[in-house]
């Protein structure tokens, strides 16, 4: 009986490891008689297919056949700004009886209005026996049942390779929003913005501020983006559909270097000597600043840096022929993982210790001169364990204190203030030249 059971499972065996099948997927033809599968659909602005359980833990050991049968395994994860659909897709070509790397780079619908939205994002994964294009679509009719898309290579032509139709995961009803008419007047708590005509980017918006009444030159636009009436986001408002009648166009702002600020957003850290090229100059200060600990650990001058864990652990100094990086390694220090994180840049690098502030606080360090704002460090890159800033000058270059000279550094921690402005799509210009 036994014997009987063996045979019968290797001939299972057998049939499933020989089988060059694809999996029961849902699937469209090609125009070119390949056929796209949807391998999934995933929602969010990060999107991963990998699942942990027993199927994964084995699938390496698994027969090659095995794998095939069972469908994709993919591992990858990939992150986009906004919030959208992720479009696994796979390229079977019956002829060669296997999967294909995927041509997929870009896919479009076209909403009631005859608008084509394009996908905002791709990526590119593969599990050896299956190869997968993940587009990122943020901008869609999020009201339909169904949702149709146009797939298109971006180096082949303008001719669509074919069309795959799901079904949509995030439905969405249409909100009831009316525009207002330029100028827009908002405010949050003291500070009232004025917006007087929509931007097509970010350099471009025509905003004015008032604080406490009075006109104020201390606030400053530090992003910006588009929502239509079903949740569409965009940084632009070229991929929304402008025959909607109303966007809202979201803002926070944030206030400059030279601002004034509460006492207990700032930090007095006393003098110091910004280090020549190469040097680094450990610092170790802690504090909290508007409820945030903050450990600043060193300020590095130009050049490459390694770092562990926050701590500078090797330099070289700015040379011609050096590239802006920043890149994080590891390393084993007795069985322990230790994040290497190295940062060349021709700027001065301040690297700090924090908890994420992103999106409504900011960190900023500012450095005076015979009290005049002269450097100012904000926006970071981060390890996941320290973040990066580099110092910019606010003065022309021939102002800019001599090297060794003492400078006076504050530590800044400020929040930011939202504004939103429902407008008119078609008084948006996509054209108009930046300020």
């Amino acid at each position: 009986m036994l014997a009987v059971l063996a045979m019968v499972l290797l001939g299972a065996i057998v049939a499933v490891t020989s089988s060059r099948s694809r999996p029961a997927l849902q699937e469209a033809k090609l125009n070119d008689g390949r056929i796209v599968q949807v391998a999934g659909v995933t929602i969010g602005p990060p999107h991963s297919m990998h699942k942990g359980g027993l199927r994964n833990a084995l699938y390496r050991f698994m027969p090659d056949g095995f794998k095939r049968h069972l469908g994709p395994n993919f591992s990858a994860g990939f992150g986009f700004q906004h919030k959208g659909i992720g479009l696994w897709l796979m390229c079977y070509d019956p002829a060669l009886q296997q999967y294909v790397p995927s041509p997929f780079s870009k896919a479009v619908i076209v909403d009631e209005h005859g608008c084509e939205m394009e996908s905002t994002g791709n990526g590119g994964t593969s599990d050896s026996f299956h190869h997968a294009s993940v587009l990122h679509v943020s901008n869609f009719p999020r009201d339909r049942e169904k949702l149709t898309f146009r797939l298109y290579n971006n180096f082949s032509g303008t001719n669509a390779l074919g069309e795959i139709t799901i079904d949509n995961p995030v439905k969405a009803q249409n909100a009831d929003w009316r525009p207002q008419a330029l100028p827009i007047m908002v405010a949050n708590k003291n500070v009232t913005a004025k917006l007087n005509r929509i931007p097509p980017q970010k350099g471009g918006i025509d905003l004015e501020f008032f604080e406490n009444g009075a006109p104020s030159q201390e606030w400053s636009l530090e992003n910006m983006s588009f929502e239509d009436m079903l949740g569409n986001a965009t940084t632009t408002g070229s991929n929304l559909c402008r025959k909607q009648n109303a966007w809202k166009l979201k803002t926070r702002l944030m206030r400059t270097p030279f601002a004034s600020f509460a006492s207990n957003e700032v930090w007095e850290i006393g003098e110091v000597k910004l280090p020549s090229p190469g040097k680094s100059m450990q610092m170790s200060l802690s504090n909290s600043v508007a409820g945030v600990p903050l450990i600043v650990q060193c300020i590095n001058g130009p050049g490459s840096h390694v770092f562990s864990n926050g701590v500078c652990t090797s330099s070289s100094p700015w040379t011609n022929g050096m590239r802006e990086t920043f890149w994080v390694t590891g390393t084993k220090y007795r069985g322990k993982h230790v994040p290497l994180t190295t940062r060349a840049s021709d700027d001065v690098t301040i690297v700090v210790t924090h908890d994420s502030l992103y999106p409504n606080r900011q960190f900023m360090m500012r450095l005076r001169h015979n009290d005049r704002v002269v450097a100012a460090a904000r926006g970071a890159s981060s390890d996941g364990v320290a973040y990066y800033y580099d110092l910019s000058w606010l003065v022309p270059p021939a102002e800019i204190p001599p090297a060794n000279t003492p400078l006076r550094a504050e530590i800044i921690v400020q929040e930011g203030r939202e504004f939103e402005f429902l407008v008119n799509p078609k008084d948006y210009r996509p054209t108009q030249t930046a300020l």
